[in-house]
């Protein structure tokens, strides 16, 4: 791989090309930046070689560059991966003037300032990435609710995503809701905010269902679902609990059986 530093690129033609008056230069800097470098990296490989005719001059790395913008001559651009000691060395010495990214988000949300987040690419002032699925609809969200909006959201909530889990009382219905809601308000909270414990006394309560409507509604994907070995040491159980937590893209739950006479979302 060469690097070639796009500013110095027309030096060549101080020791190698004859053009004292940069017409030629000017009609070159006409072309896309990509056929640009990589007729220079072209020109300089040739030049390496000793491969460059005789008396060559600006004219020939015009015919380079034009030939390379139609694709009949050169390297071809494709996607790669940066190296695995640049990208070290980034997180490890962070550029001032790179933005600082601490999420990436799928799916519309609410920013620190209150603003709904819904167009794609970098929110600096959140310092996150938004990148909406593919299959998701826009958005109608009215600038300032009415009475009649938040009966009709709350109605949703609670009588149609939730009517079929059997949640013991209203206080279980109210952290069902909230867990719901946390992925997308989580930033207008300047605080911690609760780990939310799916329990019920039986399996096929609906425990991992529940957990997988709250991902799926957030992130677009089922809940990345983890077992904790029984019996096992508490600092091996503690260094698995706090990497899912560090790799989670909505607030963790945690599931477990519940003496109560029927499944709660607390």
């Amino acid at each position: 791989m060469r690097l070639i530093h796009y500013p110095d690129v027309f030096d060549l033609q101080a020791s190698v090309i004859n053009d004292p008056e940069g017409n030629i230069r000017s009609a070159i800097a006409r072309y896309p930046l990509g056929a640009i470098v990589n007729g220079i990296a072209i020109f300089q490989g040739k030049r390496d070689a000793r491969t460059l005719p005789d008396g060559v001059d600006a004219r020939y790395l015009l015919g380079i560059v034009k030939n390379v913008s139609a694709n009949n001559e050169g390297l071809k651009i494709i996607a790669a991966s940066p190296p695995h000691d640049v990208a070290r060395d980034i997180l490890a010495f962070p550029p001032p003037e790179l933005p600082i990214v601490e999420a990436i988000a799928s799916t519309p949300l609410f920013g620190a300032e209150g603003n709904l987040l819904q167009g794609p690419g970098l929110h600096g002032g959140d310092r996150l990435w938004l990148q909406p699925d593919a299959h998701l609809r826009a958005l109608d969200v009215p600038e300032a609710p009415d009475a009649t909006d938040v009966t009709v959201a709350r109605a949703f909530l609670s009588d149609e995503l939730l009517c079929d889990f059997p949640l013991v009382d209203d206080g279980d219905r109210a952290h069902a809701i909230a867990a719901l809601l946390l992925p997308f308000a989580r930033r207008l909270i300047d605080g911690p905010t609760p780990l939310h414990v799916v329990e019920a006394p039986s399996a096929g309560s609906g425990k991992g269902l529940f957990s997988n409507l709250v991902s799926l509604i957030a992130t677009g994907r089922p809940c990345d679902g983890r077992t904790l070995p029984v019996g096992s040491r508490p600092e091996s159980s503690t260094s698995r609990q706090t990497s899912a937590m560090r790799a989670a893209l909505v607030p963790p739950f945690c599931q477990g059986k519940s003496s109560r006479s029927s499944s709660a979302g607390k």
